[in-house]
């Protein structure tokens, strides 16, 4: 029934229907929001709105903006998911978190902030994510009602061809990118050349977020175990996330820290049921402070392709990445140009990477895909060691 013509022509009505409504409410919303800040401010607007793991690795480039623009006050908007980092960084004069599933579906609460923004009174917006959103990253650009409004040019990944027409005509200045791939931190020092700022490839040191968290952790050494991601079809199947544990309890002795979000609970008890390794499971227990902290303290990390890697790289925690190849060579693995503490990407090289994760291999939709699973215990188990070696 939900393939069927008349199914997929309400669901585009709807899409249509959807996208103009929020067009006039967002036009409305930065009106009203402009009559209540009738002066530019001179301020600054960042725009980030990505996830954790890409907001991490954008840190560096969040110390270069605001240091090219440190006679300017500047504010941040970013995904809600990730407001306790720059809340705590200090570099901001104001941090305006979004709830990207209320922003996409909730009228007034997108009225709000869209009114939030524009009163600000900025006259320079910057949206500084490549693969550009209409709705969501492009919308609140130009919400900001700056006289000066850039971005990169960006690519087709998050945007149909005819949205991406529309909103290119609310930048002043759209950033020339190249177009063939790059890792992330890559594309971040592309952009901020187009600025005319000088930047490198490198992921920022996160500085100690300050937070006690003294009665979470072992007393003794530890290693980490994430093994959730943001779809199943990411995460490396419990049971050999349980005998690779084992094998690194008897190599090493270190106490076992397992950590991820709430939802993760459950399958974190199993790998401690499955493993038969006494553990402490912090899953859906810590605030993203401390975290970041905790994996600041851990011996080695190890995870699917989330941002619990990104953030052992910019704390100095060796770890391994467990890789599929939906987006490989954009946020992993490292490139070599890349300095610091780089996490160790293990993978199976399949012809079909770079899919965008819609995968055309057949397989289960509730298990991972084959490209995850092909990855061996012994392989994770190899990189494991070779970080251990070296501390």
């Amino acid at each position: 029934m939900n393939n069927s013509p008349f199914w997929r022509i309400a669901l585009a009505i709807l899409r249509i229907a959807r996208f103009i409504s929020f067009s006039l409410l967002d036009w409305m919303a930065s009106k009203i929001g402009s009559f209540r800040s009738l002066t530019s401010t001179g301020g600054v607007v960042l725009i980030r709105v990505d996830a954790i793991g890409d907001f991490v690795l954008w840190l560096h480039s969040a110390y270069l903006l605001c240091d090219h623009y440190s006679d300017k006050l500047i504010t941040l908007v970013c995904n809600q998911a990730v407001k306790d980092i720059p809340s705590l960084l200090q570099i901001f004069v104001k941090v305006i978190p979004v709830d990207l599933a209320k922003f996409s579906r909730n009228p007034i609460y997108r009225f709000k902030k869209i009114r939030e923004i524009a009163a600000l009174g900025a006259s320079i917006a910057i949206q500084t994510t490549f693969s550009r959103d209409y709705l969501i990253g492009d919308s609140l650009l130009r919400a900001t009602r700056a006289e000066k409004k850039i971005g990169s040019v960006g690519d087709y990944s998050n945007i149909r061809p005819w949205q991406k027409c529309l909103s290119d005509r609310w930048y002043t200045q759209l950033v020339p990118a190249s177009k063939d791939q790059m890792m992330e931190l890559e594309r971040n020092a592309e952009f901020l050349q187009g600025l005319g700022i000088k930047a490198e490839p490198t992921v920022a040191n996160l500085p100690s977020l300050g937070n006690n968290i003294v009665h979470l952790k072992p007393k003794e050494d530890y290693f980490i175990i994430f093994p959730g991601a943001a779809s199943c079809k990411r995460m490396w199947p419990v049971d050999r996330f349980a005998e690779f544990v084992r094998s690194i309890v008897k190599e090493t002795g270190w106490a076992l820290v397992l950590c991820g979000t709430k939802s993760e609970f459950e399958i974190s008890e199993s790998i401690i049921k499955l493993s038969g390794i006494k553990a402490i499971n912090l899953a859906g227990k810590t605030s993203l402070p401390e975290f970041s902290e905790i994996i600041r303290g851990a011996k080695l990390l190890i995870g699917n392709e989330t941002s619990a890697v990104h953030i052992a790289a910019t704390v100095n925690t060796p770890s391994v990445c467990i890789l599929g190849g939906g987006h490989f060579g954009r946020f992993m693995p490292y490139s070599k140009a890349v300095d610091g503490v780089k996490p160790i990407a293990v993978y199976a090289r399949m012809n079909c990477f770079g899919c965008n994760w819609k995968c055309v291999r057949k397989h289960d939709p509730n298990e991972c895909v084959p490209c995850v699973a092909a990855v061996s215990i012994e392989n994770v188990r190899s990189a494991a060691k070779k970080l251990i070696k070296g501390l």
